[in-house]
């Protein structure tokens, strides 16, 4: 039987109910350590920002190239419906040590008038004495469906072979490109909620109406989401590492 990351990932999360950010590499370029001071690496931590509400995200943005010895270099994110905050080489976050060319902030996105499939539009630039010398656009979309929720796996069940489930969710990976209505809607004929999404797979966590008290009864959902043309894959999720549902 062949395990999908996705899932394996999903068990390590049931077992420990944390979720570690999600990283976007938004623009990557190769410079000399000779050339001119310009951006290289744009990075966001969660890159997806949640309709409704504000997202904290953390930039991360490497500057190579060589600066003037008396020059300062200064690097900010312009957010479009927020305005304007610097980027510091603070050896904070995950810029681990300070002056290195590294930058990094934490930042809250503001996406409380927003809604699901809006893009954010963001520009880094790196600037010194006023002169710009380096500028990154990109653009952060906006999800309906959290990335982080917390889940609630106290409830559990024992399925075949001994092997314990989830009894309040199931995962649900959908075709790309499918529009957020009709996976709502197929949640809705399943008779589950969605909780939680996994952008990487493009992977909804699906809540039960109630606890399932049996393995059957958890499977009789699965298999109403696979008969969904747009439903790449349909599981129960497992609670013990390295071990999935396959059927």
């Amino acid at each position: 039987m062949q395990i999908s990351t996705l899932y394996l990932l999903f068990t390590l999360f049931a077992l420990t109910s944390t979720n570690e950010a999600m990283a976007g590499i938004w623009f990557e370029n190769e410079v000399s350590e000779h050339e001119k001071p310009t951006i290289s690496r744009v990075a966001i931590f969660d890159d997806h920002i949640q309709a409704g509400m504000s997202t904290e995200v953390e930039i991360f943005v490497t500057v190579s190239g060589t600066l003037d010895v008396n020059s300062e270099l200064t690097v900010t994110a312009e957010i479009s419906n927020q305005g304007k905050v610097e980027i510091l080489d603070d050896g904070k976050g995950r810029d681990i040590r300070e002056n290195d060319g590294e930058y990094s902030r934490l930042v809250n996105v503001d996406a409380s008038s927003l809604s699901h499939g809006d893009r954010i539009p963001v520009t880094i630039k790196a600037i010194s004495e006023e002169r710009e010398l380096a500028s990154v656009p990109i653009e952060l979309k906006v999800h309906k469906y959290p990335t982080n929720a917390e889940l609630d796996l106290s409830n559990t069940i024992q399925g075949p072979e001994g092997i314990t489930y989830s009894a309040n969710y199931i995962l649900m990976q959908i075709t790309p490109g499918t529009d957020i209505k009709k996976i709502e809607a197929i949640a809705a004929r399943a008779n589950t909620e969605i909780t939680k999404w996994y952008p990487s797979d493009n992977c909804y966590v699906l809540r039960l109406p109630k606890t399932a008290s049996s393995y059957d009864e958890l499977s009789a959902y699965v298999n109403l989401l696979k008969l969904e043309p747009s439903v790449e894959s349909a599981r129960t999720t497992m609670m013990v590492v390295g071990r999935l549902d396959d059927s």
